[in-house]
C-alpha cells in the first residue's frame, strides 16, 4: 500500500511546466554602443495573406525603438535565413538622442543592409539569433556620427 501512495503521489506532482520564454539580449555598435537585456522580445506573427513573420518590436530607454520583422515563411520551424534568402524583411533603430538619426535596412529600403538569422521554435517560442548591418539616415544639418553603418546584434 505505501508503494501505492508513494507513485500515485509522483504521478500527481508530475506536471509539465509552460514553456519560459527566451530572456532578450539587444546590442548595438558602430556610432551607437549600447545595450539592453529584456525579458523577452521576439514573437512569430502570422498576417491575413498567411505569411509568418518573426518580429521584435520593442523600446527600451537605451537604444529607443528597434524593429525587425523577417518574412520566415521559407523556413517556418527554424533555421538559417538571410538577406539573400528572404523577398521581405525590414528593420529600424529610431529615438535616439536628439539628432533624430535612424538607421534602417530592409527589402524596400536603400541601401538595403544585410541580415543573417539563425533559429528555432519550441513550444511556439522562436529562439536564436539576428545580426543586421543598418545604413544610418541622418536629417539634414545634423551628425550621426562618423560611420554610415550600424550594427545590431539580437539574442533571443
Amino acid at each position: 500500500m505505501k508503494r501505492l501512495v508513494l507513485v500515485v503521489f509522483a504521478c500527481a506532482c508530475s506536471s509539465s511546466s509552460p514553456p519560459i520564454a527566451p530572456k532578450c539580449d539587444i546590442v548595438t555598435s558602430g556610432d551607437l554602443d549600447a545595450s539592453s537585456e529584456l525579458a523577452t522580445c521576439a514573437s512569430l506573427v502570422t498576417d491575413d495573406a498567411g505569411t509568418t513573420s518573426l518580429v521584435v518590436d520593442t523600446t527600451t530607454a537605451d537604444l529607443g525603438r528597434v524593429r525587425v520583422s523577417i518574412d520566415v515563411s521559407a523556413a517556418p520551424a527554424g533555421g538559417s535565413l538571410s538577406a539573400q534568402t528572404v523577398d521581405t524583411w525590414d528593420a529600424i533603430v529610431t529615438g535616439l538622442g536628439d539628432a533624430g538619426c535612424a538607421y534602417q535596412a530592409g527589402s524596400d529600403v536603400i541601401p538595403h543592409g544585410n541580415f543573417a538569422l539563425e533559429w528555432t521554435q519550441t513550444d511556439a517560442l522562436p529562439h536564436g539569433t539576428i545580426d543586421v548591418t543598418l545604413a544610418v539616415h541622418s536629417p539634414p544639418g545634423s551628425t550621426c556620427g562618423a560611420s554610415d553603418v550600424e550594427y545590431l546584434h539580437l539574442t533571443f
